[in-house]
């Protein structure tokens, strides 16, 4: 595994590797913008191989992997010290055929498909004074049981790491959620009773008109008392606040819950599906 140090020699490694395939797949749908900042944080690495590439994003605890693969040849054989986790995109069942036989290629090679996310979206300026209406009723619902609304401060990172690594992860992939946090492009609202946080949502930075969320999650002495809604109310009304035309995130196929939650709150699937394959560490 090589250290990729430079845009130039992503696009030249990428370039070489086009014009060795005859008919090249890949499941990367990165962004020139995405690269260059894994690039920034000196996360990006790759492998070359005679039927095709690997790139690898390094999340401190694990690898993501994006290849670009001669599409009648197997995978290679995978050695690493950390899990991978290959994610597969598939908009509307437009790519069933060619999924069933990539999910038999992983397999052969030792991943499992561990999490299957449907994609939701919101119409932020349909539903903007709906959104505003309920975030005045949720702040006297909150101001009732003693709790209120803030952004993530320096003094509480280590209780929303704490509450992120004691949440249920689908794929057992292990975040770092310090990384996450010290990233500037990062943010997080938190519900605090008092001065502890009891629930938090998490997402990067907007872009192009459109926000894009990560994980809520509530401490469970806290369950039962709508504070999942209440957060996902209060994101996605500052998100209308911003002037955002459009609110999106990732719902797990077989959480009931949270698939009730998005949809009360006016969320539509997309017809977009990722699921999450993962290889075990192996050396």
């Amino acid at each position: 595994m090589y250290k990729i140090k430079e845009f130039s020699q992503y696009k030249k490694i990428l370039s070489e590797n086009k014009r060795k395939c005859i008919n090249l797949q890949t499941n990367c749908l990165m962004l020139a913008d995405s690269i260059k900042h894994y690039l920034e944080e000196e996360r990006l690495y790759y492998e070359e191989y005679a039927d095709g590439l690997i790139i690898y994003v390094d999340e401190m605890r694990y690898y993501t992997a994006y290849y670009f693969w001669e599409k009648e040849c197997p995978f290679p054989d995978f050695s690493t010290e950390k899990k991978i986790c290959i994610e597969e995109v598939d908009v509307k069942n437009r790519r069933e055929d060619d999924l069933k036989i990539l999910s038999s290629k992983l397999a052969q090679k030792g991943f499992a498909a561990k999490a299957v996310n449907n994609e939701i979206v919101m119409d932020l300026k349909l539903h903007k004074e709906t959104l505003l209406e309920q975030v005045n009723r949720d702040l006297q619902e909150l101001e009732k049981q003693g709790l209120r609304f803030t952004f993530c401060q320096e003094r509480h990172i280590e209780q929303v790491i704490s509450l992120w690594e004691n949440a249920l992860v689908p794929t057992d992939l292990p975040y770092d959620h310090l990384k996450f946090w010290k990233c500037e492009a990062a943010k997080v609202l938190c519900i605090v009773n008092k001065d502890d946080v009891v629930c938090c949502v998490t997402w990067w930075r907007d872009d192009k008109g459109t926000r894009e969320g990560r994980h809520i999650v509530t401490n469970p002495l806290f369950y039962r008392r709508g504070l999942g809604s209440i957060m996902l109310h209060a994101w996605l009304a500052d998100a209308a606040k911003c002037d955002l035309l459009k609110a999106r995130s990732w719902v797990a196929a077989d959480n009931i819950k949270s698939d009730a939650m998005h949809k009360k709150a006016g969320f539509i699937y997309s017809g977009k599906t990722c699921v999450q394959y993962i290889l075990n560490s192996v050396s």
